[in-house]
Formats: C-alpha cells, sequence, structure tokens
C-alpha cells in the first residue's frame, strides 16, 4: 500500500477513535482498517486498530477473542522485524503485555497468546535496561519508566517524567498516542524479583523522589531485610501514606491516582502487623486480627490479584486464630477467587484454595463437633500448607500456631467467661480451700493438706512437690471477695506467720524443702488503694528476708486451671459441692 494510502486509512482511525460505540457495526469498521494496515506493513498501527476493536466487542466474546488474537500477532510480528533497542519494539512489548488483562476475562484467553505475561515484561525490562540509546544520558527511567509518543507508523519518541509512570495511562489526540512504559523497578517488583529491585534503585537513588517511589524502596528492603521487616514495611506504609491529593496539578504527571493512599498504604500496614506476628508470637493473635482489619473483605476500590489473595489468606488466618466477630468462609473464597479470575493463575494459588478448604473444614468442625475435630487434624494439615504459601511471609505459620491452638482450645473447652462467674460466686472461704486442694491432688503431690484452723499460723493449705529442680513447699492463705485494706493486713500477718512457724517434718519428709512459695489466693483483685502497699511489702519479703510471696488473683487462678489441665476437674469440683449453677455457660 502507497505512503498516501497508509495515511488515508489512518484518518479512518483516528476519525474511528472518536467515537465510543460498540457493537457488530463498529467491530466491523475496525477490523477492515486493522486488516488494511497489517497488509501495508504498518503492523504497529494494526495491533493499536485490533485493540480498539476489541473494545467495540465488548459483550460478544468471539469477536472479542479474534480482536485480542489478531492484535497481539501484529505486535509480535513488530518485535520480530525491529531492532532489540527500536523504541518501536518496546512500544510494541508494552502494548502487547497490556493484551493480558483483556485476556483474563475469557475462559481460554491466555491461549490467544502465544507468550506469557511474565516473558513479556522481562523483555521490556531488559531492553530498558541495557539500551542506553532508548533515552541517551538518562538513568531515571530505570525506577520511574517512560512516557511514549507516536503517531502509530513513523513517530516513536520516548521522554522520562519526572514522576513514576502509571501503567495504564494513555491519551490520544491530533493524531498521536501517548502511553506509559513501566520501568525495570516496577517489572522487578511485580515479578517477585526484589534483589533486581534492588539492585535496580541502587543505580540512580537521585530519582526516588516521590512518595510512591520511596514507598516502594521501603518496601523492597522489608521483603529482603526479613529482621527488619517490620520497620520496612512501616516505612513503606508511611510514604504511600504521604502521596495525598496536590494542591497544584503537575502537567507533566498527568492525573493523580488514589491507589499508594487507599490500597498500598494499608496492605504494608498489614504486612508490618505479620512481620511483628513472626517477631513476637506471643502476641500473634492481635496481630493477625490487626493485619485483617487493615485490608477487610468486600471494601470496595482498587483491585490488585496480589492484595486480593493477600487480604482473603489473613481473613482466612484471623478466623483460626481469633476469638471475634466470623466472616463467613464463602467471602473469603469469594475474595480469592476474584484474584484470580482478574490476574494471571499462580502456581500456588491450588495450594491456597486447600488451605482455605482446610481451615474452613477446622473452624466448622470446632463449631459443630469439637471432639471429633480434634482428631481429623485439619487445623495442622491447614498451618503446614501456609508456610508453602509465597504470598505470606516465611514463619507466620510457626508463629500462628499457639494461637490458633488456643482458639481450637477454646472451642474445645469453652469461654473462660464461666469459670470467672464460677469462682466469683465463691463467698465461703473453706470452698476455696477445698478446691485448692483438690486441684493440686491432680498431680500426685508428695503430701497436700487443708490445714485451716485455730492453729494453722497462715496456712490455709499446705502442697508438697517434688520437681525435676528438687522439692517445692507451696503454702497458700486464701481470701474471698475483693482485698480490701482491712482484708490485706489481717492476711499480711497470717503470710509472715507462714514463714516463721515451719510444717512439721512428720508430713513432708525429714529433709527440709529445697523452696518454700507462699501465696495468697483471692477468687478477686485487691483494691486499688491496697494494691501499691502490696507491692512494696512483696518487695521488702523478696529482698530483706529472702521470701518468694505471690499473689494469685482470680485472672492468675484462671489461667493455672487452664494451663494445667485442670478444667475437667474444676467442673467436677463443682458438681460435687452443688454449684452447677456457677458452671452457666461451660460448655
Amino acid at each position: 500500500m502507497a505512503p498516501m494510502a497508509v495515511e488515508d486509512v489512518l484518518g479512518r482511525l483516528w476519525a474511528l477513535s472518536g467515537s465510543i460505540e460498540i457493537g457488530p457495526d463498529a467491530f466491523t469498521a475496525w477490523a477492515s482498517v486493522a486488516i488494511e494496515l497489517d497488509s501495508a506493513g504498518s503492523h504497529f498501527a494494526a495491533g493499536y486498530t485490533w485493540d480498539r476493536a476489541a473494545l467495540s466487542a465488548w459483550g460478544s466474546p468471539a469477536e472479542f477473542a479474534t480482536a485480542l488474537g489478531a492484535a497481539a500477532q501484529s505486535y509480535l510480528r513488530v518485535v520480530v522485524g525491529s531492532d532489540r533497542c527500536s523504541i518501536e519494539g518496546l512500544a510494541a512489548l508494552t502494548r502487547l503485555a497490556r493484551l493480558f488483562g483483556s485476556a483474563s476475562h475469557l475462559v481460554d484467553g491466555a491461549d490467544l497468546i502465544p507468550t506469557t505475561r511474565a516473558v513479556v515484561l522481562d523483555e521490556i525490562a531488559t531492553r530498558v535496561l541495557t539500551c542506553p540509546d532508548l533515552v541517551e544520558g538518562r538513568r531515571e527511567q530505570l525506577v520511574r519508566g517512560l512516557r511514549l509518543t507516536t503517531d502509530l507508523v513513523g513517530r516513536f519518541e520516548l521522554t522520562v517524567p519526572k514522576w513514576e509512570v502509571d501503567w495504564g495511562a494513555e491519551s490520544g489526540g491530533a493524531g498521536l498516542l501517548h502511553f506509559s512504559i513501566p520501568s525495570p523497578f516496577q517489572l522487578f517488583i511485580a515479578a517477585g524479583d526484589y534483589q533486581g529491585a534492588d539492585r535496580t534503585a541502587a543505580a540512580c537513588p537521585e530519582a526516588i523522589t516521590t512518595p510512591g517511589l520511596i514507598g516502594w524502596r521501603h518496601a523492597v528492603d522489608g521483603f529482603l531485610d526479613r529482621a527488619a521487616a517490620v520497620e520496612h514495611f512501616s516505612a513503606a506504609a508511611a510514604a504511600f501514606s504521604r502521596d495525598v491529593v496536590p494542591t497544584e496539578m503537575d502537567p507533566e504527571r498527568g492525573g493523580w491516582s488514589s491507589i499508594n493512599v487507599d490500597l498500598w498504604a494499608p496492605y504494608f500496614r498489614a504486612r508490618s502487623e505479620l512481620a511483628l506476628a513472626i517477631r513476637g508470637p506471643a502476641n500473634a493473635r492481635e496481630h493477625v486480627e490487626r493485619a485483617s482489619a487493615e485490608l477487610p473483605l468486600g471494601r470496595g476500590g482498587w483491585a490488585v490479584p496480589e492484595v486480593q489473595r493477600f487480604r482473603a489468606l489473613v481473613a482466612c488466618l484471623s478466623q483460626l486464630t481469633s476469638t471475634g466477630p466470623a466472616v463467613a468462609v464463602e467471602a473469603v473464597r469469594r475474595e480469592f477467587e476474584l484474584a484470580t479470575r482478574w490476574g494471571e493463575s499462580t502456581e500456588y494459588d491450588e495450594l491456597a484454595k486447600q488451605f482455605i478448604d482446610l481451615a474452613s473444614a477446622s473452624l466448622a468442625g470446632f463449631a459443630e463437633n469439637p471432639g471429633l475435630e480434634i482428631t481429623q487434624g485439619h487445623l495442622s494439615e491447614a498451618l503446614t500448607i501456609l508456610d508453602r504459601l509465597p504470598v505470606l511471609p516465611a514463619g507466620i505459620a510457626e508463629a500462628v500456631r499457639p494461637a490458633a491452638g488456643a482458639r481450637a482450645t477454646e472451642a474445645v473447652l469453652g469461654p473462660k467467661t464461666w469459670v470467672y462467674a464460677a469462682l466469683e460466686a465463691i463467698t465461703d472461704e473453706r470452698l476455696l480451700h477445698r478446691l485448692l486442694l483438690r486441684l493440686a491432688r491432680v498431680a500426685v503431690p508428695a503430701y497436700a493438706q487443708v490445714l485451716h484452723g485455730p492453729l494453722e499460723h497462715g496456712k490455709d493449705v499446705a502442697v508438697f512437690v517434688r520437681l525435676d529442680t528438687g522439692t517445692e513447699l507451696r503454702l497458700y492463705q486464701v481470701k474471698v471477695g475483693e482485698l480490701t485494706m482491712k482484708l490485706w493486713r489481717d492476711a499480711k500477718q497470717e503470710l509472715e506467720a507462714m514463714f516463721e512457724v515451719p510444717v512439721s517434718s512428720l508430713l513432708t519428709g525429714s529433709e527440709p524443702p529445697d523452696h518454700i512459695v507462699g501465696y495468697l489466693v483471692v477468687n478477686s483483685h485487691p483494691s486499688q488503694y491496697v494494691l501499691p502497699e502490696i507491692e512494696g511489702w512483696l518487695v521488702l519479703q523478696r529482698d530483706k528476708l529472702g521470701r518468694d510471696v505471690r499473689l494469685m488473683h482470680i485472672d492468675a487462678l484462671v489461667n493455672y486451671i487452664y494451663e494445667n489441665h485442670l478444667l475437667n476437674e474444676f467442673r467436677s469440683f463443682l458438681r460435687d459441692e452443688g454449684l452447677e449453677q456457677g458452671a452457666e455457660g461451660a460448655p
């Protein structure tokens, strides 16, 4: 086709570009122009025209697929037929990469493009890194990307913007098309090649000046330096949060996007929380809950498959560890399926679905039949899979295992609230004496007895145990109700007598105990007025007299029952003492 004829076809193309019509007639008009351009050897222009034909075929899968396949072939002809460092070839690769998003809307869309998105993006990164003549004397494009202007046939010009490019940005008019080419730094991050991103950023640190680039620089550091991931991800979130709407828009930037504030800032706050869970497993439950709260299921806005996968798995993990409000497992599945639908599938998607299914089975099992679920092993299998999912940080499974176990235990044993209620209902000290004795006898001590009486010398209950580290005599002084100043001063005298008058060796054996511990046990808490006096007295006993005296308030008593697996014995005690009403709410 003669040059004049090509210009005529381009004129028809630009005329069509002014419309947004959808339907068979619009598709036919675009397709006819694309075919003529391809036959004339103007393959880039043909590819762009097939792009537009696909938009006009929205709602018609067959025509949509035809246009995408033809666009891919046209762009590939440019790539194969041009010099490796040509701007037109780089432009064609960039347009080709954009087709994968459209192809994901079709069931067999991936088959329309005879390569993969990962291969195309890697080639774009490689060309920008290794073709210095693309933009002579500049390095900022390595992290900011490039802006391309073309008339589709002969003019292909590149500029380096002051800001990082928006991958999807495109505009046109007056016979010109403008679109962005992502930087190697952005492409390496998208591919999960954080070492490549780190090397690229290190090559031109002077270009990392915007909140978005600063945020991603910190994020890369977090992925590479796991020991300091908490701090790096937190710094990334703070940087992204600073990318607010500018008071004056820079024309070169081409508009402002809320993605950094609305998506990446909460995403990296959530990542920081998971890193905190790994650093401090004792508080893993709280950190996982906070991570899930940063990215709640069902929140509208930006849809990035990587973040959707992460959000679904963190929500599922939170259900395994938290006792908070339940999230429907179907909502978790729906979020994950959306991620796989709108983005390319990954090699771990099926494994992630197994994790969700096992977590669902575990939650349902503990809710319906806790005793049976313990034997099924769904929870253990789910946690085993968890560390094999690269979307979550390595080590998270081990960090949350205790919290997940505690959640399962609570499902089996029930919440602790009824134990508190049962203990608080006791108003007779003698009942607490008998309870302590019964709980102590579960461990089969060498000696255990209630000594309460006129000559107890502060020892309501005495227990003698043999430990791996030696023998220990445990002496208990018991009070019921709030520990007021009057009650404390009475108890203090009894605690002092506890150590001054020894327990008969006829009861504990001829050898004196290696260690003696005195306990003040109350089924409440000390009054706020008496607490400072108790603390001072305990320090005096320890530092001046070498005595080990401890306060066992109601929280410590409840935890003692749970940590030593004494809940069944406690239930039996309540039943035997006729206190079943105190066990209301027990499973």
